[in-house]
């Protein structure tokens, strides 16, 4: 975890707002006090504010995906004690095996989630992420508990990455910390070489229509510093490949 350290500027800047609102959130979310006041630990810690990784032994849901992101989110916050419940939206994006073989490597035992058919017209990313918040929301709601779920997110930087929901917490951990892709494929020990998940793969496949969208999606990570120029070309290469999208459906 040393590694994840940063005295990248930008980085230092964007982790410096998370802070804040965590300081803003522990007087208005009393109940989440000792939580919000642990993670920001985490938060100075990675921008050598703290020398001492914090213990954060509360529990937490976690969206997880089976991919870079969120594995990565899931192995920070195991790392600094949490208590995990990961929550595995079951859709037409995500790879079920290998998402309960990586559970079952690292002992945990996911809760699945089973939506409604993703039914779109556009690209899929969109949809597929209201839905996957949706159902999630719906879970937490449903239990009627004050809790905390992690996000993979990357985008929504600074103070936008931590907010404040009906049923608790909502924190986008990579976007938090300001993760870059990198920096979570070292986290995860898996490189990953073609972007997208199973679902973007078919839509690539079948509707060439949309596939501007695929690259634009790919140039806001690049805006954004979620990943480097290296990583955005080699992504947009990799849409060119027929082993990107050929075989990932059969229909």
């Amino acid at each position: 975890m040393l590694y994840l350290r940063t005295k990248d500027p930008l980085k230092r800047y964007r982790v410096s707002l998370s802070i804040k609102k965590c300081e803003n959130l522990i007087e208005k979310r009393v109940e989440f006090r000792e939580f919000l006041r642990d993670f920001s630990g985490l938060l100075k810690w990675r921008i050598f504010l703290s020398e001492e990784l914090p213990e954060l032994s509360h529990r937490v849901y976690l969206a997880f995906s089976g991919g870079i992101d969120s594995g990565a989110s899931l192995l920070i916050m195991r790392e600094i004690g949490a208590e995990i419940t990961p929550l595995v939206v079951v859709n037409r994006s995500v790879d079920l095996d290998w998402t309960k073989n990586f559970l079952s490597e690292i002992g945990l035992k996911g809760k699945f989630l089973n939506t409604p058919d993703l039914h779109f017209r556009g690209h899929p990313c969109g949809p597929c992420s209201r839905s996957v918040r949706n159902a999630i929301y719906s879970f937490l709601l449903e239990r009627g508990e004050d809790c905390v779920v992690v996000f993979g997110d990357c985008l929504p930087t600074g103070s936008l990455s931590i907010t404040s929901e009906e049923f608790g917490i909502k924190i986008a951990l990579p976007a938090s910390l300001s993760l870059d892709k990198n920096e979570c494929i070292a986290l995860m020990g898996r490189e990953v070489g073609e972007y997208g998940c199973l679902l973007l793969r078919k839509t690539w496949r079948d509707r060439k229509d949309l596939r501007k969208y695929t690259l634009s999606r790919i140039m806001r990570e690049l805006r954004n510093r979620s990943i480097d120029p290296k990583t955005a070309l080699k992504y947009i290469k990799s849409l060119e490949k027929k082993r990107f999208w050929e075989g990932t459906f059969d229909s």
